[in-house]
């Protein structure tokens, strides 16, 4: 633009001096001889002082000056528009990167020192939603719906959530809770019951906690399971088979790779996997035994490991707080035990293991009032956490899910039957509506305006009840007389009796009112079929009835194969961000913290089995060829 400028006025200016007698320029050149001022021409002089004020010359120098001058503003022109966009984006960056790192104790992209890993097993967010809700409406001290609702509560999830992660595995769209978490700790899909184990290959893959321990970082699991359970087995121990749980057991004890070792699965602990732990040497030292609340309280240093239930540990609803640690309890102890031993051994820090293993157990009946207080009990876990990584400043706080459990929907249908209805309506019910979670008889249901399909769902039903639907289970029967396994007698008085202590522990475990015809139905059919349901099957009813009165829907009593949520906080949290497969998590966290897991993978051998293992169920797993 500028050099056309510069033509449109050199040209009429030449057509002024031709018209004053001097020589006209050729064609297509940019200058013309130096003509003879006439300086008593004031129209001239006066044109051209304009000309020398507007800057623009007619000698060659002059005109390449004015080109250059143009081409320099530009490009610095340029120069600035870059640099205040690399500005800009470094004060948008910083907002961005920490909207989930409120304290801003920590600075992005630098390598973390500690590693939390926290896995809310079976958690969706639909599970989320309910325990936010139940917490608002706890705060509120309400009894059931209100409109307008208070302002929802907060759970220390909802500080730092990042994106979303995607769960199948390598040999199913829905995974199971080995491949999920082998994807974490191997950076890799394997198949369904596979723990840490190459899909192809079948053999050992390595793990993060394995690379963690050979960069001299200390480790530990707390978890709500037993630590033989697919999750911390994964990142512990190889398997081909999940269930060889006294093989995964020996292997804690003779690879050593958590320092810490906190949950349940004593019975899976062998006298020689025992003796082991217990037996120390000059470069592994004896492992520091714990079995409640109170030992775990006064326990001082690692290695340390504390089996507080023979297999999973109980219920948060249930759990007796002076002599079961709670998740919050163990998870803070070992933070404290392994940072004090990372301090003493060279400061590399430390890698631990969360697990709130029981959301998924108890989704896996519907037992929704159980699966709230498991996930209120993992949550208040997550805020421990973050309240150290903030203030350490040092460490990666992580908390994701393998996998949702359930398919929990809030608000559903129910059936519409009063409880004193009269005998035909009882028939009737009895004939084809069963349980009204099933989409059929919903349909059927709603043809014969039986149906409510109100837009609500009730968390004070759920607040109400405090007992797992395991308990209630066991202690109904208990009070026939029945052990919680086996088969009945065949007497219909014997299955009629069960069926009235079922009742009676129900409302003494919070069912607010007797149960309708329709549930009670629903249960003494479950009751006929105990021999082939057992228990389980007695759990399974018991939440479908609590479920119902609550307005909460469950899909299935299996997993779900939908996205689940991803949570990160601290150094590297940068990396956690978006739509991820699951798989890229472990990867990042290997890449930040400069681990070859192919490289380790090579290295590990041949793990051990267990003579139980051997010789049992899943023997044909328990190898490596």
């Amino acid at each position: 633009v500028a050099i056309e400028r510069n033509r449109e006025v050199l040209a009429r200016r030449h057509d002024e001096l031709a018209s004053h007698g001097a020589p006209r320029r050729r064609a297509g050149t940019f200058m013309s001889p130096k003509p003879r001022r006439a300086k008593s021409d004031a129209m001239f002089r006066k044109r051209s002082c304009l000309r020398r004020c507007a800057g623009i010359w007619s000698d060659r120098r002059c005109t390449r000056r004015n080109l250059c001058l143009t081409v320099a503003a530009m490009s610095f022109i340029c120069v600035a528009w870059l640099f205040a966009a690399l500005i800009l984006e470094f004060n948008l960056q910083g907002p961005l990167q920490e909207g989930y790192q409120r304290d801003g104790r920590f600075k992005s992209g630098l390598r973390p020192r500690n590693i939390i890993f926290m896995v809310s097993d079976g958690f969706g967010i639909s599970g989320a939603t309910l325990a936010r809700m139940y917490k608002t409406h706890l705060a509120a001290n309400l009894t059931g719906q209100q409109i307008p609702m208070p302002p929802a509560a907060t759970l220390h999830l909802d500080e730092f959530v990042t994106g979303h992660a995607h769960t199948y595995s390598a040999s199913s769209l829905v995974t199971d809770s080995a491949a999920g978490a082998t994807a974490w700790a191997c950076g890799l899909k394997t198949n369904n019951h596979m723990v840490a184990v190459d899909p192809v290959s079948r053999q050992p893959c390595g793990t993060l906690f394995e690379a963690g321990k050979r960069a001299g970082m200390v480790t530990g699991v707390a978890v709500t399971s037993s630590v033989t359970d697919a999750t911390p087995a994964s990142f512990t121990t190889h398997a081909r088979q999940r269930n060889l749980e006294y093989s995964i057991a020996l292997q804690y004890a003779i690879n050593r790779t958590a320092d810490v070792i906190l949950g349940g699965g004593a019975q899976f602990f062998t006298p020689e996997a025992l003796g082991r732990i217990t037996e120390g040497s000059a470069h592994s030292p004896a492992y520091h035994v714990v079995h409640d609340s109170a030992s775990l309280a006064g326990a001082t240093q690692a290695p340390l490991i504390g089996l507080f239930a023979a297999d999973d540990m109980p219920w948060e609803i249930d759990r007796d707080a002076s002599s079961t640690p709670s998740l919050t309890q163990m998870a803070t102890k070992a933070v404290s035990l392994l940072s004090a031993r990372s301090k003493a051994s060279g400061d590399k820090g430390f890698f631990l293991l969360v697990e709130g293993s029981k959301i998924d157990k108890a989704a896996h009946p519907n037992d929704a009032a159980a699966f709230l207080r498991e996930v209120l009990a993992y949550d208040e876990a997550v805020g421990a956490m973050l309240s150290f990584a903030k203030s350490d400043g040092e460490t990666l706080v992580i908390s994701t899910s393998d996998h949702e459990t359930g398919g929990l929907s809030l608000g559903r249908g129910v059936l519409r039957v009063a409880a004193d209805a009269g005998p035909s309506a009882a028939a009737d019910l009895d004939a084809q509506f069963d349980e009204a979670p099933l989409r059929s008889q919903s349909l059927l249901g709603e043809s014969r305006g039986q149906m409510d399909s109100p837009y609500e769902y009730a968390v004070s039903v759920l607040g109400r009840v405090c007992k797992s639907s395991e308990a209630m289970v066991a202690e109904a029967l208990a009070k026939c007389g029945f052990p919680s396994a086996g088969t009945l007698s065949a007497s219909q008085t014997t299955r009629n009796a069960l069926l009235t202590a079922l009742e009676e522990t129900l409302h003494k475990a919070g069912l607010s009112s007797p149960l309708m015809l329709h549930e009670r139905n629903f249960l003494s059919r479950v009751v006929q079929q105990y021999d082939s349901l057992g228990g389980y099957g007695l759990r399974r009813a018991i939440g479908a009835i609590v479920s119902a009165r609550a307005h909460l829907g469950w899909t299935t009593y299996g997993h779900t194969g939908t996205d689940v949520m991803l949570h990160a906080y601290g150094p590297g949290s940068e990396q956690l961000r978006g739509s991820m497969e699951n798989i890229d998590i472990g990867k990042a966290i290997a890449a930040m913290m400069g681990w070859d897991l192919a490289e380790l993978t090579s290295q590990i051998g041949r793990p051990a089995f267990a003579e139980q293992d051997l010789r049992g169920r899943y023997a044909a797993f328990a190898n490596w060829d």
